[in-house]
């Protein structure tokens, strides 16, 4: 999945009814992952999957709501491949250190803090089940 970004500046968005009709009908578009509005500027920004949908198809949906487009760009996204894992780098699992500082000397509740009460019962295996 190719990954860009395409910013458009409108000629006028009036209201918080036009910003929810221009996000739902681009919402609609296949391909479309997400979009922002800025309605006192007039800037949509709309990530989308380069797969799927065009910016030239995001750009004549809003011309055909009836938007006149003042400026258009178009970024692509760049995914690096760093160790062969394929994610971006903000949705890595971050090490346990920078866990515990995120959370402020909080305990968070992830598995590694689960069953660690040495008071418990422990269970006896009955009649050697295993």
């Amino acid at each position: 999945m190719a990954k860009a970004s395409a910013y458009f500046t409108l000629g006028h968005i009036k209201d918080q009814h036009d910003s929810k009709e221009i996000k739902q009908k681009l919402d609609a578009l296949p391909g479309v992952l997400s979009v922002s509005i800025s309605g006192s500027s007039g800037r949509v920004a709309v990530d989308f999957d380069t797969t799927g949908v065009e910016s030239s198809r995001i750009g004549k949906q809003l011309e055909k709501m009836g938007y006149q487009i003042l400026d258009s760009k178009v970024e692509d996204h760049i995914m690096s491949q760093e160790g062969g894992r394929g994610m971006p780098k903000d949705s890595q699992p971050d090490p346990k250190e920078v866990r515990r500082e995120k959370a402020n000397g909080q305990m968070p509740l992830t598995r590694e803090n689960q069953n660690q009460n040495r008071n418990a019962k422990k269970q006896s295996i009955r009649n050697n089940d295993v």
